[in-house]
Order: structure tokens, then sequence, then C-alpha cells
């Protein structure tokens, strides 16, 4: 992801009045985390793994926050929680997921290809076994309306849901 997507979405963030945000470090997103964590007006909390990332997320939601959170393949591991912010406690919250391993994705990774193209195989149906709501945007002409819509929707719905980053917007 180039400097000029990310300050698009950070600006789509604020405008939006998302000011809590937590990532899980991801190569393909790096660029947009190192920004935000250089900008004061985020709360910007890196954590070890998914569930605490979700956990961080889903409790800075509680507290009358607009949480992100931003991942990509360690959205299999978050399943389980992810499950329990939809289903159990009804959660606003975002999920900025690189999406990963679908066609054209031409990122550099450190993740062995098998395992990208599993991701690319399985993110969407496992978003849709959750029953959390998604959208995949790959042109950085639609980010502002998806990623609007998606912080709309999940406020509204009271629930998580999913921005599939693709395409120009993330390679």
């Amino acid at each position: 992801m180039n400097d000029e997507v990310s300050k698009k979405i950070m600006d789509i963030f604020k405008e939006e009045g998302v000011d809590f945000v937590v990532n899980l470090p991801e190569d393909s997103t790096a660029n947009l985390t190192d920004n935000i964590r250089r900008d004061d007006y985020f709360t910007f909390v890196t954590v070890t793994n998914e569930d605490q990332g979700i956990a961080f997320a889903a409790g800075a939601s509680l507290a009358g926050k607009k949480p992100v959170f931003i991942t990509g393949i360690g959205l299999l591991v978050g399943a389980w929680a992810l499950s329990m912010m939809r289903i159990v406690y009804n959660t606003p919250l975002v999920l900025l997921i690189a999406y990963r391993g679908t066609i054209g994705d031409r990122s550099a990774s450190y993740v062995p290809a098998p395992y990208l193209d599993l991701f690319g195989q399985v993110a969407e149906p496992l978003l849709q076994a959750l029953k959390i709501p998604y959208l995949e945007v790959g042109k950085v002409g639609d980010l502002k309306r998806s990623i609007s819509d998606a912080i709309f929707t999940s406020v509204e719905q009271q629930t998580p849901v999913g921005v599939l980053l693709s395409g120009e917007v993330l390679w």
C-alpha cells in the first residue's frame, strides 16, 4: 500500500470519527499503520495476536470509541473472537482486511504462497459463516464510499463489518 492510499484511508477514518486503531503487524498494510501510529489524532494499539486485537477493538467500541482493527491472514485465527462480537455482544467494529491471495496479488510477502492462496479462497466463506457483512474494495476511487458504508453499517446494525482491501488499493 502506497503513501497516497494510506493518507486517503486516514482522512476517511478522521471524517468518519474513527479514533481507535488496533493492528496486528502485516507487511501489506505496514505503510498505513506506520502513518497512523505517527498521527496524534488516533489512539493506536499494536497487538501480538488476533484475539487480543479483536478484544481491544471491541472494548474500545463498548467504551464509545469508533475502532478499526487492521488485519490480514490473521482473520482466520480470530474467528472465534469475531463470532462472539457478532453473535453474543453485537459489537460495532470495522475490520480492515488485507485480502491476500486473490487473483493478481502482487504484494511481496514473508508468507508462503500456499497460505496466501488458502486465505484468498476462505476469507469470504469465513465471513459468510460468521454472518459478518463485508465488501471488497479494489479501486482507490471506491475507498471513501466503501469505508464510510462499512462504518455506518457497523454502527447502525451493531455488528462487525469487514472491508476486504485488494487490487490497486493494496498493491
